[in-house]
């Protein structure tokens, strides 16, 4: 799944060595800090939070839709087809290994010029998981020049001169309630940008609730 939420936040974190934290002590955290409000035209009031986890900075967005989770999950995981509904300037989306609940990808970025800043892409693992009604899909990077695919990782590098944020993990959660579903959006990332900490709050009050509201658009399509 596209997470072009992280990249822009990525853009702007300050300059910073940060250690990746493990999905588990992500989870862990409660008591999120309320960073906005932001009514979306398709996933309505999307609630952003941040938090520092593991010294690394996290954002989640929360909203709800009438969409089941399964379908929802269905449009998290279909990894070929962000590049048709996402709104975020994918160039590249492919699936580069599966083995049980896991999937390998590669993402690309064009970055708008705007920021000043190289392209970006990224060569993650997604785990999917389920208990219930309730979906899970998380995501990690899956090492030091692409792990696995090291001879992919590095033609990109060399043909694009692209940048590989150095962290890079999230999630999406699909909720189950009464008539609703929860959709919960958590990334934490760090791809060396420079401007302050007020801009990239100020940035992300856009960046995750477009995310969550892309992908909401596509589980309602889906759901017609």
């Amino acid at each position: 799944m596209i997470h072009i939420g992280s990249l822009l936040i990525g853009f702007i974190l300050q300059s910073t060595a940060y250690a990746a934290p493990t999905w588990a002590e992500v989870e862990a955290v409660k008591d999120w800090d309320t960073l906005a409000e932001k009514r979306h035209k398709v996933a309505g009031t999307v609630s952003v939070f941040n938090k520092e986890v593991s010294g690394t900075p996290c954002f989640r967005a929360i909203a709800s839709t009438k969409a089941s989770p399964s379908i929802m999950m269905e449009v998290a995981t279909d990894i070929i087809g962000s590049m048709k509904w996402s709104t975020a300037g994918l160039t590249r989306s492919e699936v580069l290994g599966r083995n049980g609940t896991s999937i390998d990808y590669l993402q690309y970025v064009d970055v708008p010029a705007w920021t000043f800043s190289s392209d970006r892409f990224w060569v993650l693992r997604g785990t999917t998981s389920q208990q219930g009604a309730e979906h899970q899909f998380t995501w990690h990077r899956i090492g030091e020049n692409g792990g696995p695919y090291s001879a992919k990782f590095l033609k990109v590098q060399e043909e694009t001169g692209a940048i590989e944020p150095p962290v890079n993990v999230g999630g999406w959660e699909f909720i189950p309630q009464e008539s609703t579903t929860l959709v919960r959006y958590t990334i934490c990332t760090d791809s060396g940008g420079s401007v302050p900490r007020g801009v990239q709050n100020m940035a992300t009050k856009t960046t995750l609730p477009d995310t969550v509201g892309d992908l909401i658009r596509e589980s309602l399509k889906r759901s017609q």
